[in-house]
């Protein structure tokens, strides 16, 4: 009779042993799969964080750039014009500092460029990451302004500068 009872203590044990085993295979595929999401949840936090970046630099560098936007000049001084472009302005990626392997769209409703290399054909269905921006600029024949003549503007006593709406969208 004790010999019965060790094997019943016995399979006991292997049970015990068993379910411990299982439940650590269980808890490393668990651990295996949290690790999993946490690491592509990196990732797209990564691109959003690089798309949001080079999106504001390239937004700063296209509203503030004296290559690309007007500027009022007298006798001694060139005076930058934030947001005003001109038909000769020149819109590029480099100016931009976007990368090559991102894709660009900026347009002004009503007025055109000649040289605008940021026209690439954005459609938001096939995007899943994009960054956009609708915001006034003032648009110019040309980005060479009077200084008189653009402080007339600013103090509404002619309106030779025009305003209209314009769009930036960057996508990878």
């Amino acid at each position: 009779m004790n010999l019965r009872l060790k094997n019943k203590k016995g399979q006991v044990m292997v049970l015990d042993v068993v379910f411990a085993i299982i439940l650590i295979i269980l808890i490393f595929f668990l651990l295996f799969r949290w690790t999993e999401i946490k690491t592509y949840q990196s990732i797209d936090d990564r691109q959003k964080t690089e798309l949001n970046y080079i999106s504001k630099t390239a937004f700063i560098s296209l509203t503030e750039n004296h290559s690309i936007n007007c500027y009022a000049f007298d006798n001694d001084n060139y005076y930058l014009i934030s947001s005003c472009f001109g038909e000769d302005s020149v819109i590029s990626k480099n100016n931009l500092g976007i990368p090559i392997n991102y894709k660009c769209n900026f347009a002004i409703d009503g007025f055109s460029i000649t040289t605008n290399d940021c026209n690439d054909a954005f459609v938001p269905s096939t995007t899943s990451n994009y960054f956009s921006i609708d915001f006034n600029v003032t648009t110019n024949t040309n980005r060479q302004l009077n200084k008189i003549s653009y402080l007339a503007n600013i103090l509404d006593k002619s309106s030779t500068l025009d305003e209209h709406e314009a769009t930036l969208v960057i996508w990878k």
